[in-house]
């Protein structure tokens, strides 16, 4: 990898222009609405009708290297990321074996743990699917808001008795998808939590299934990390503008006499390098 100036960031994105009004840039609520047209109205629309159009199956990885051609990224295109505070130049296929490495390194230690892995808001399952190929034995189940995305995950992993997404809401008062839990198990967010400007309300409704919840990790963009450096102040700025999860790490934090943090490891990588994401590791005690 090469490593890149932070002067140089505007070469790879438009989001300093923006940051500065230097571009036309209209801030958006982030609202259930808004989420719907971005994600369910938007993206996995087109995904899931490229999907049904082929005429053989696709696997979840063609799935995903579409997903990213949605963004006009491709394998081989030269994006520019981040590792802490430090920008390199990398192509997007390395960048995700990064990612993924991380992830599955933190999780795979708990599929000798738990028998049951949920992912909320889960996308089209991919996370969960790559999971599955390192433990297939266990159970894994997503939940996802987007209907299509759903429908997708549907049609992908129809032969696997294993895997299982459906619907979910973040703002519901009861999680349906975690009623029937008998055992503890294991829950992780990815780039989900960042979806909800407050994650009060996600926490409160979790604590209801306090007994049937083993640990929690959440791959996330956390803006308490962000420092006063310049660059710190460009991540604020870029949540701030977009609307995305402002008090994850507050809202933990807060619940000390209920809740401890495990571990956790700041703005590891971003693909977008104002958006990375950390790991936070908790339990309810």
């Amino acid at each position: 990898m090469k490593k890149i100036k932070l002067n140089d960031l505007p070469k790879w994105t438009q989001w300093p222009d923006r940051l500065l009004g230097l571009s036309e840039w209209k801030a958006a609520k982030r609202t259930i609405d808004k989420v719907k047209k971005e994600y369910d109205d938007g993206k996995y629309s087109e995904i899931l009708e490229y999907y049904m159009s082929k005429d053989h199956p696709l696997s979840p990885e063609e799935v995903r290297i579409h997903e990213y051609s949605y963004y006009n990224l491709y394998p081989d295109t030269k994006i520019c990321i981040s590792r802490g505070e430090n920008l390199f130049e990398t192509d997007l296929n390395s960048a995700r074996k990064l990612l993924y490495n991380f992830l599955r390194d933190v999780l795979s230690k708990c599929t000798k743990r738990v028998d049951h892995i949920f992912e909320l808001g889960c996308g089209h399952g991919y996370n969960l699917w790559r999971l599955h190929k390192i433990a297939p034995n266990i159970k894994y189940t997503g939940g996802e808001f987007s209907e299509n995305a759903v429908s997708l995950a549907n049609h992908l992993y129809k032969s696997d008795p294993n895997l299982n997404v459906v619907r979910f809401n973040f703002y519901d008062q009861v999680y349906e998808i975690l009623e029937a839990l008998e055992k503890p198990a294991v829950i992780f967010t990815f780039h989900a939590v960042e979806q909800l400007p407050s994650a009060k309300h996600f926490l409160t409704v979790l604590s209801k299934y306090r007994d049937r919840i083993d640990r929690v990790y959440h791959f996330e963009p956390v803006y308490e990390f962000y420092d006063e450096t310049l660059f710190g102040m460009m991540r604020r700025r870029y949540t701030q503008i977009n609307d995305y999860n402002r008090d994850l790490l507050f809202e933990l934090k807060s619940r000390e006499d209920k809740i401890r943090i495990v571990d956790q490891k700041e703005n590891v990588i971003g693909l977008n390098p104002l958006n990375p994401l950390s790991l936070i590791e908790w339990t309810f005690i």
